[in-house]
């Protein structure tokens, strides 16, 4: 998964699942944050490979422990 289809899929989440945590925020502030969250993401995810563990697995794991958490 790339870092532009996991930013992608962040936002379409948190437009639909975190309408009130992003209500006040701009178009450029919303693209800004969930590009943050997907190299974080994508950083955990490189931690999870170098212990073993394939890309689509970390993807999962990463995907359900922080990446669409609601922001704050």
């Amino acid at each position: 998964m790339t870092l532009d289809e996991m930013t992608q899929i962040i936002l379409n989440h948190w437009k639909v699942h975190a309408k009130t945590a992003i209500k006040d925020w701009t178009p450029a502030e919303l693209m800004e944050q969930a590009r943050a969250r997907a190299m974080l993401a994508d950083a955990e995810m490189q931690s999870l490979a170098a212990v073993g563990v394939d890309r689509q697995t970390a993807w999962v794991d990463v995907r359900n422990s922080m990446a669409l958490r609601a922001p704050a």
